[in-house]
């Protein structure tokens, strides 16, 4: 819940919470497995290895789905753009782009 706020505090567009639900729990699901694991964790297995497997896969994965990101976002980009006008953005994406309203 603390992460989801972010948004508001660095003031970046995040509509579905993608970063605060996925990304931070994510990480911090993925490095206590190093830190809590009975067999080999750092806490309880007294092992510091599992925790340092662990940080280098996180940051793998968060360098390659950033980079399939970027490249998916800069097709979008230089597509159909990623954002609408502002026009459209304040009289409702819904009569914009759908040609009908989602609310009466």
């Amino acid at each position: 819940a603390l992460a989801v706020g972010l948004k508001y505090r660095f003031g970046y567009d995040d509509s579905l919470d993608v970063f605060g639900v996925h990304l931070v729990a994510g990480l911090v699901g993925t490095l206590l497995i190093g830190l809590l694991a009975t067999d080999g964790g750092l806490l309880y297995g007294g092992n510091v290895n599992l925790l340092v497997v662990q940080a280098l896969i996180a940051l793998v994965a968060v360098a390659l789905s950033g980079a399939v990101t970027l490249v998916i976002a800069l097709a979008l980009k230089a597509t159909m753009g990623w954002r609408i006008s502002e026009d459209a953005e304040v009289g409702g994406i819904d009569l914009a782009v759908h040609r009908e309203g989602a609310y009466e």
